[in-house]
């Protein structure tokens, strides 16, 4: 590996914060494609930045994803995918309580929401518009709901995501289905496909407290003690003082 460039900058002819830090770059359609933490001002709306480069080195404004097209439960976008001439793009939130504006009462309150996901589409990058708002599968436990994906990608013409435990699909970005499960839920955190074979990455996570129910809250999922997961110890002053198993 080398370093092509140690400063990207790209030029926008929109009122902007100055900021280039991609939290997901693609490649698809002869071009890399970012999404920036940089905002544009669009009207009175403020948008997501997307940057383009043909070449990895060379960047420039390419679009913006307006986050009005979302839940405004949803932290933003999580995953980033292209293939069969269009990006996906997937956003996702676990329920729970929330303190929230409700608009009808014009006040804050603490207002219990369900699990989400939801994707947006775009054929060039640049121009993207609203999915599927509220993304359901028949689940393998029973009912039907969504997932909250930790890894997706592109391959044998078809979207796969999955959360470590279900594995869902789609060919448009729109229309999702369940196509299988791992035997044990996993800690994944990456997904790929090539010759014909998906490879799916589990990587496990350092644990601050001797709790399961406890991480696997703070994670979405069920932890599990095959992954070793370490109770780490420090001082009042936050030095390392060592770490001991969880399940102990």
């Amino acid at each position: 590996w080398s370093s092509l460039n140690d400063d990207v900058k790209v030029s926008l002819d929109l009122t902007t914060e100055e900021m280039f830090m991609p939290n997901g770059i693609i490649f698809g359609s002869d071009r890399y494609l970012a999404l920036l933490d940089s905002t544009v001002e669009s009207g009175q709306d403020t948008h997501t930045a997307v940057g383009s480069s043909e070449d990895g080195l060379n960047w420039g404004y390419w679009g913006s994803i307006d986050p009005g097209l979302l839940d405004q439960n949803l932290g933003g976008i999580s995953h980033l995918s292209y293939g069969g001439g269009r990006y996906v793009a997937v956003a996702a939130a676990k329920g729970g309580m929330k303190y929230m504006y409700i608009p009808a009462l014009n006040s804050w309150n603490n207002v219990y929401v369900d699990d989400l996901m939801q994707t947006l589409v775009s054929d060039d990058g640049a121009a993207w518009t609203l999915g599927n708002d509220e993304v359901e599968v028949n689940l393998p436990s029973g009912g039907v709901g969504p997932i909250i994906p930790t890894a997706m990608t592109y391959g044998n013409s078809e979207f796969l995501a999955t959360d470590g435990s279900v594995v869902i699909s789609s060919s448009d970005g729109v229309t999702w289905s369940y196509t299988g499960s791992f035997n044990e839920a996993l800690p994944v955190t990456g997904l790929s496909y090539g010759s014909g074979k998906y490879v799916a990455l589990a990587h496990s996570s350092v644990g601050y407290t001797r709790s399961d129910s406890y991480w696997s809250n703070r994670l979405y999922r069920t932890v599990y003690s095959s992954e070793n997961l370490l109770w780490c110890n420090s001082d009042a002053n936050g030095n390392y003082l060592g770490s001991t198993d969880v399940y102990d």
